[in-house]
């Protein structure tokens, strides 16, 4: 079971690649975002080291905040993903000591998260596209009221952004992976994708 579907049965059953799930999803993650951005800009000022902070300094404490508890989510999923999806437990432990078996097991349920190919991976990566959509927006607005521009800082989120948008977008990948448990000469676990993107694909062939 995904942890989706552990959190709620319902949540198995959306249609996440419909265009208005993807808005609902990615909006829903942006203004959950900005409203963790905001209650900490009030909780904080209770906090005499944040009162004494200058307002752009107020600002990436605040982003901070935001940033960590993005980073308590993605390590939630991707344990879930490597320890207790059922994809891994499918296709994964094999009573073998080849650690080809071993780290492929692992290679399977990453890239499932990834690359959206459950409920649990969509939700994932909308939830990263409305993380990153927040904090380009966040970076923007500070930059222009305070008038300092970090290029690299920006370019980190754009170029975020637009990967997350690209794989929304185009990334519909499902795996038929032979379940053998004995490696023989020309028989190789194969990938069966629909819509690839050309990035998804070199990723692929470079994990092989």
């Amino acid at each position: 079971m995904g942890l989706v579907e552990a959190i709620h049965p319902s949540l198995g059953t959306i249609e996440y690649k419909q265009p208005r799930v993807k808005l609902v999803f990615i909006g829903g993650s942006l203004l959950f975002f900005a409203a963790v951005f905001m209650v900490c800009a009030l909780a904080s000022y209770v906090i005499k080291t944040y009162r004494n902070l200058r307002s752009r300094e107020k600002v990436f404490w605040n982003l901070a905040v935001v940033r960590a508890l993005y980073g308590v989510f993605c390590t939630v999923m991707g344990s879930w993903a490597i320890w207790w999806d059922e994809v891994r437990k499918e296709k994964g432990f094999m009573t073998s000591f080849n650690s080809r078996y071993v780290h492929y097991s692992y290679k399977v349920a990453i890239q499932d998260v990834a690359h959206a190919t459950t409920p649990t991976g969509f939700v994932t990566i909308y939830v990263t596209v409305g993380f990153f959509l927040f904090e380009t927006i966040a970076s923007t607005t500070s930059d222009l009221v305070f008038g300092k521009f970090n290029p690299l800082l920006n370019a980190h989120h754009f170029v975020s952004l637009l990967v997350g948008y690209f794989i929304v977008r185009t990334c519909v990948i499902t795996f038929d992976l032979d379940d053998t448990t004995t490696p023989r000469p020309g028989n190789k676990n194969r990938y069966t994708a629909s819509a690839i993107p050309a990035l998804t694909r070199l990723l692929v062939v470079l994990q092989n």
